[in-house]
C-alpha cells in the first residue's frame, strides 16, 4: 500500500494529521538520518519536532536509539512493528537487530560498493547469514556488526568455515571493542590478513 491515506483504524485510537503522516513517511525514506535532517526536510523547527518525535513514540509508532559517531552523536528512527500494521504496510518479517546494529550494516554496505565491491546484506554461509558480504576481483570480505551482544566468536567462526578471504569484525562502540578483541584473542582467533577487528566508520 501506498502513502497517502489516514490508515482507517489508527494505532492507538490517535488518528495521524498531516505532519506526522509527512514525518512517518520520511522515517521509511531516510532511516539512516538523524533528527536535524529529518526536522530541516520537513521544515519543523526543533522544538516542533521534538514534540512530534516523542509523540509518535509515545503512541507506539515509532522506535528510537542513540547512535554514537565518534565525537557526535544522532538518534536513529524506524516504524516499530504496530506502526507497519496500522499503516498496512508488511511487518511478517520484524527487525530484530537494533537500529545502530542496522545503521551500521548499510553503512558499511555502501562504503564497499562505493570501492567497486559487489554487496549482498545477509549474505547466507555455511550456518546462518554474515551481515556484509562484499566481493571483489574473486575475492571475498565478511562484515560482521557487533555490539558485543551476539555469539561474536561463533560469527567468525562460520565466516571462517565458510572459506571468505577476510573477515573484518565491526565494534559499534570502544566497550564492545574491547570485549570483541579480548574473546576472539582467548579463541586464538586475531589472524593478521584474515581477520581484523575495528570500531565502527573505520575501514
Amino acid at each position: 500500500p501506498e502513502f497517502g491515506q489516514v490508515p482507517q483504524i489508527p494505532l492507538y485510537d490517535k488518528a495521524l494529521n498531516e505532519y506526522a503522516f509527512a514525518f512517518l513517511e520520511d522515517v521509511l525514506k531516510h532511516p539512516d538520518d538523524g533528527v536535524k535532517e529529518r526536522y530541516k526536510r520537513l521544515d519543523l523547527s526543533a522544538g516542533s519536532g521534538n514534540r512530534l518525535k516523542e509523540q509518535l513514540l509515545d503512541q507506539g509508532w515509532l522506535e528510537d536509539q542513540v547512535v554514537e559517531l565518534g565525537r557526535t552523536r544522532k538518534v536513529l528512527l524506524r516504524l516499530a512493528k504496530e506502526g507497519k500494521l496500522a499503516l498496512g504496510l508488511d511487518a511478517t518479517n520484524p527487525e530484530r537487530a537494533s537500529l545502530v546494529h542496522e545503521y551500521w550494516k548499510r553503512f558499511y554496505a555502501q562504503r564497499f560498493q562505493e570501492q567497486g565491491y559487489a554487496v549482498r546484506l545477509e549474505a547466507p554461509r555455511k550456518s546462518g547469514t554474515v551481515d556484509v558480504l562484499a566481493v571483489k576481483n574473486g575475492e571475498s570480505v565478511a562484515v560482521e556488526i557487533e555490539t558485543g551482544k551476539s555469539d561474536f566468536v561463533r560469527n567468525v567462526k562460520q565466516d571462517l568455515l565458510s572459506g571468505f578471504d577476510k573477515i573484518l569484525v565491526v565494534a559499534t562502540d570502544e566497550k564492545a571493542l574491547g570485549k570483541v578483541e579480548r574473546e576472539l584473542a582467548r579463541a586464538g582467533m586475531i589472524i593478521p590478513d584474515r581477520i581484523e577487528v575495528v570500531l565502527r566508520d573505520r575501514l
